[in-house]
């Protein structure tokens, strides 16, 4: 088994290993979000985008000009096939530190940003999170929104169970197991995928930040907070959340 960098070889299967998510909720939820708020944007970037099936449901809800960015050039190899011409750009864009150039910040300013499904949570440090939200703050135009979410500490611990399982598609085959270390809050996951091309195995590190962690980072970075709301609803979340959605803007 070859020990492989995280999404090398799963981008090949994400789809399916993730076929449980619901991306369609996901853009009619955040569409909602950005009417609650009052905001129309009319320029959009994304972080981490995948294999772009956010992106797609929501440029079905929103006509923006999208900047659909990621780390992994397999995943924007997907993403590019999805998405296509509907986008302004796609770009290898890595985070923190001074990955936020080229395509990222020709598009900007940006109205709204998004870093979704975890992307947050694979910072395993307060000075990458710090530095990822500065950059961030730096491409929103006035009045503009960051969106992200986080899976917290009470996501790992209750959902233990869900965070194992192993199935197949025409793509390959894949065998999920996890671990969480609820001293440093650091949730493993190991993928063992089989493809065509052979027997991969991907360790992916996330770290689980709680509510006042991540609001104080917020406020290092110069973001002042509008909401932090308890997963796909309007609630206020409190430390039982298990995930965050965060809507913040630039300090004026």
């Amino acid at each position: 088994m070859i020990n492989v960098t995280p999404y090398s070889v799963l981008a090949l299967l994400y789809d399916d290993v993730m076929d449980y998510v619901d991306f369609e909720a996901w853009a009619d939820y955040l569409d909602h979000v950005l009417d609650e708020h009052g905001k129309e944007p009319r320029t959009a970037a994304e972080l981490a985008c995948g294999t772009g099936q956010f992106a797609w449901h929501f440029l079905a809800r929103r006509a923006v000009d999208y900047t659909a960015t990621d780390g992994s050039q397999t995943m924007l190899a997907c993403a590019d096939r999805l998405l296509g011409e509907r986008v302004r750009a796609l770009s290898n864009v890595r985070f923190p530190g001074t990955a936020f150039t080229g395509a990222l910040k020709e598009g900007a300013p940006y109205d709204v940003m998004f870093l979704l499904f975890d992307g947050v949570n694979y910072l395993l440090k307060e000075e990458d999170v710090v530095a990822t939200l500065r950059e961030v703050r730096s491409l929103l135009s006035p009045g503009g929104v960051f969106i992200f979410d986080q899976s917290t500490p009470a996501n790992s611990i209750n959902n233990a169970d869900f965070f194992e399982d192993e199935g197949e598609s025409d793509a390959g085959s894949w065998l999920r197991q996890s671990t969480y270390d609820d001293i440093d809050r650091i949730h493993t996951t190991r993928f063992e995928l089989t493809t065509p091309e052979g027997t991969f195995e991907e360790v992916h590190l996330e770290r689980a930040w709680n509510k006042e962690d991540m609001q104080r980072m917020l406020g290092e970075a110069g973001l002042d907070v509008l909401a932090a709301y308890d997963g796909f609803s309007l609630d206020p979340a409190d430390e039982s959340a298990e995930r965050i959605h965060w809507v913040v803007e630039a300090r004026s």
